[in-house]
Protein backbone atom coordinates (compact mmCIF):
# COMPACT_ATOMS: atom_id res chain seq x y z
CA UNK A 1 0.00 0.00 0.00
CA UNK A 2 1.38 3.30 -0.84
CA UNK A 3 0.35 6.93 0.14
CA UNK A 4 1.59 9.97 -1.59
CA UNK A 5 0.60 12.98 0.34
CA UNK A 6 1.38 16.61 -0.69
CA UNK A 7 2.81 19.12 1.68
CA UNK A 8 2.29 22.12 -0.77
CA UNK A 9 -0.49 23.48 1.16
CA UNK A 10 1.74 23.72 4.28
CA UNK A 11 3.88 26.62 4.92
CA UNK A 12 8.11 26.41 5.06
CA UNK A 13 7.82 26.54 8.75
CA UNK A 14 5.38 23.63 8.88
CA UNK A 15 6.58 21.60 6.46
CA UNK A 16 10.21 21.50 7.65
CA UNK A 17 8.81 20.54 11.06
CA UNK A 18 7.29 18.09 9.55
CA UNK A 19 9.70 16.22 7.60
CA UNK A 20 11.85 16.82 10.53
CA UNK A 21 9.66 14.80 13.43
CA UNK A 22 8.31 12.53 10.40
CA UNK A 23 11.71 11.46 9.34
CA UNK A 24 14.03 11.30 13.27
CA UNK A 25 11.55 7.94 13.33
CA UNK A 26 11.03 9.14 17.68
CA UNK A 27 7.71 8.70 19.22
CA UNK A 28 6.27 11.00 17.80
CA UNK A 29 2.25 10.75 18.09
CA UNK A 30 1.93 14.49 17.69
CA UNK A 31 3.49 14.87 14.48
CA UNK A 32 1.92 11.25 13.10
CA UNK A 33 -2.07 13.27 14.61
CA UNK A 34 -0.93 16.69 13.29
CA UNK A 35 0.04 15.76 9.97
CA UNK A 36 -2.59 13.41 8.58
CA UNK A 37 -0.35 10.42 9.03
CA UNK A 38 -2.26 8.98 11.75
CA UNK A 39 -5.14 8.78 9.30
CA UNK A 40 -3.47 6.96 7.27
CA UNK A 41 -1.95 4.94 9.23
CA UNK A 42 -4.67 4.04 11.63
CA UNK A 43 -5.54 0.66 9.70
CA UNK A 44 -1.88 -0.40 9.79
CA UNK A 45 -1.30 0.90 13.11
CA UNK A 46 -4.13 -0.93 15.02
CA UNK A 47 -3.37 1.04 18.17
CA UNK A 48 -7.21 3.70 19.72
CA UNK A 49 -4.84 6.88 19.95
CA UNK A 50 -2.50 6.23 17.32
CA UNK A 51 0.46 5.76 19.36
CA UNK A 52 2.77 3.64 18.50
CA UNK A 53 6.51 2.94 18.86
CA UNK A 54 9.10 3.30 16.60
CA UNK A 55 12.18 1.55 16.84
CA UNK A 56 15.67 0.72 14.62
CA UNK A 57 17.14 -2.59 13.40
CA UNK A 58 20.35 -3.17 13.60
CA UNK A 59 21.10 -0.87 10.59
CA UNK A 60 18.98 1.95 11.66
CA UNK A 61 16.03 0.72 9.31
CA UNK A 62 12.71 1.74 11.22
CA UNK A 63 9.87 -0.69 12.78
CA UNK A 64 6.90 -0.76 14.57
CA UNK A 65 7.10 -2.41 17.57
CA UNK A 66 4.57 -5.21 17.75
CA UNK A 67 3.33 -5.02 14.63
CA UNK A 68 3.33 -6.93 11.34
CA UNK A 69 3.30 -4.30 9.47
CA UNK A 70 6.86 -3.16 7.10
CA UNK A 71 7.06 0.69 6.39
CA UNK A 72 9.16 2.70 4.89
CA UNK A 73 8.99 6.76 4.27
CA UNK A 74 10.80 9.27 1.50
CA UNK A 75 10.42 12.97 0.91
CA UNK A 76 11.70 15.42 -1.87
CA UNK A 77 10.32 18.86 -2.70
CA UNK A 78 6.45 18.99 -2.14
CA UNK A 79 6.09 15.30 -1.54
CA UNK A 80 6.15 12.75 1.23
CA UNK A 81 5.42 8.94 0.44
CA UNK A 82 4.94 6.04 2.89
CA UNK A 83 4.58 2.41 1.98
CA UNK A 84 3.43 -0.73 3.81
CA UNK A 85 3.57 -3.97 3.36
CA UNK A 86 3.84 -7.47 5.06
CA UNK A 87 6.92 -7.87 3.58
CA UNK A 88 10.27 -5.67 3.94
CA UNK A 89 9.81 -2.70 1.73
CA UNK A 90 11.87 0.46 0.90
CA UNK A 91 11.23 3.46 -1.01
CA UNK A 92 12.28 6.62 -2.21
CA UNK A 93 10.82 9.75 -4.24
CA UNK A 94 13.45 12.33 -5.74
CA UNK A 95 12.42 15.66 -7.31
CA UNK A 96 13.76 16.11 -10.40
CA UNK A 97 16.23 19.31 -10.63
CA UNK A 98 18.57 20.38 -12.70
CA UNK A 99 21.99 18.39 -12.33
CA UNK A 100 25.05 20.12 -13.70
CA UNK A 101 27.03 17.05 -14.79
CA UNK A 102 25.50 13.65 -14.04
CA UNK A 103 28.64 11.41 -15.11
CA UNK A 104 30.41 13.07 -11.74
CA UNK A 105 27.84 11.91 -9.18
CA UNK A 106 27.75 8.67 -11.19
CA UNK A 107 31.84 8.00 -10.90
CA UNK A 108 30.58 5.75 -7.99
CA UNK A 109 27.92 3.88 -9.60
CA UNK A 110 28.89 0.41 -11.41
CA UNK A 111 29.90 0.50 -15.58
CA UNK A 112 26.77 -0.06 -16.84
CA UNK A 113 25.22 2.40 -14.80
CA UNK A 114 27.60 4.88 -15.88
CA UNK A 115 27.09 3.96 -19.63
CA UNK A 116 23.38 4.49 -18.90
CA UNK A 117 23.75 7.74 -17.68
CA UNK A 118 26.09 9.07 -19.76
CA UNK A 119 23.64 8.39 -22.95
CA UNK A 120 20.47 9.42 -20.86
CA UNK A 121 21.46 12.28 -18.94
CA UNK A 122 19.76 13.17 -16.02
CA UNK A 123 16.38 11.46 -16.08
CA UNK A 124 18.70 8.04 -16.27
CA UNK A 125 20.96 9.50 -13.17
CA UNK A 126 17.49 10.06 -10.98
CA UNK A 127 16.17 6.75 -12.32
CA UNK A 128 19.68 4.98 -10.50
CA UNK A 129 19.46 7.31 -7.25
CA UNK A 130 16.00 6.18 -7.01
CA UNK A 131 16.28 2.50 -7.59
CA UNK A 132 19.60 2.37 -5.53
CA UNK A 133 17.77 4.33 -2.41
CA UNK A 134 14.85 2.18 -2.31
CA UNK A 135 16.90 -1.30 -2.39
CA UNK A 136 19.01 0.24 0.34
CA UNK A 137 16.01 1.17 2.64
CA UNK A 138 14.45 -2.36 1.71
CA UNK A 139 17.30 -4.16 3.21
CA UNK A 140 17.94 -1.18 5.85
CA UNK A 141 21.64 -1.01 4.54
CA UNK A 142 21.67 2.65 3.42
CA UNK A 143 23.43 3.54 0.64
CA UNK A 144 26.99 1.80 1.21
CA UNK A 145 29.80 1.41 -1.23
CA UNK A 146 28.46 -2.15 -2.10
CA UNK A 147 24.95 -0.62 -2.97
CA UNK A 148 26.49 2.55 -4.71
CA UNK A 149 28.56 0.06 -6.83
CA UNK A 150 25.95 -3.13 -7.42
CA UNK A 151 23.64 -2.63 -10.89
CA UNK A 152 20.39 -1.52 -9.65
CA UNK A 153 19.48 -1.69 -13.37
CA UNK A 154 19.10 -5.24 -12.85
CA UNK A 155 16.42 -6.15 -10.40
CA UNK A 156 18.75 -7.81 -7.53
CA UNK A 157 17.60 -11.93 -6.96
CA UNK A 158 14.65 -12.10 -4.43
CA UNK A 159 13.65 -8.58 -5.04
CA UNK A 160 11.23 -6.87 -7.28
CA UNK A 161 11.23 -2.80 -7.94
CA UNK A 162 8.16 -1.05 -9.34
CA UNK A 163 8.94 2.89 -10.74
CA UNK A 164 6.45 5.71 -11.50
CA UNK A 165 6.28 9.10 -11.71
CA UNK A 166 4.62 10.77 -8.80
CA UNK A 167 3.76 14.01 -10.69
CA UNK A 168 5.23 15.96 -13.68
CA UNK A 169 8.92 16.33 -11.67
CA UNK A 170 9.04 13.84 -9.48
CA UNK A 171 10.15 10.17 -10.07
CA UNK A 172 9.65 7.06 -7.33
CA UNK A 173 10.90 3.38 -7.00
CA UNK A 174 9.64 0.76 -4.45
CA UNK A 175 11.66 -2.37 -3.90
CA UNK A 176 10.24 -4.57 -1.63
CA UNK A 177 11.51 -8.95 -0.99
CA UNK A 178 9.78 -11.43 -2.73
CA UNK A 179 7.56 -13.05 -0.99
CA UNK A 180 8.74 -16.85 -0.57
Amino acid sequence: MIYILSMKELDKEKRKEAQRRLFSYGVFQKAWEKYGICEVTREMLPTEDCGVEILRGEHGKPYVKDNPWYFNTSHSGEYLVMVFDTIPVGIDVQELRPVRKPELIAKRFSEKEQEYIASGGEDALYRVWCRKEAYAKCVGRGLTDEILQMDSLDVPEGYEMTESMVAAWYRMCVCRRREK
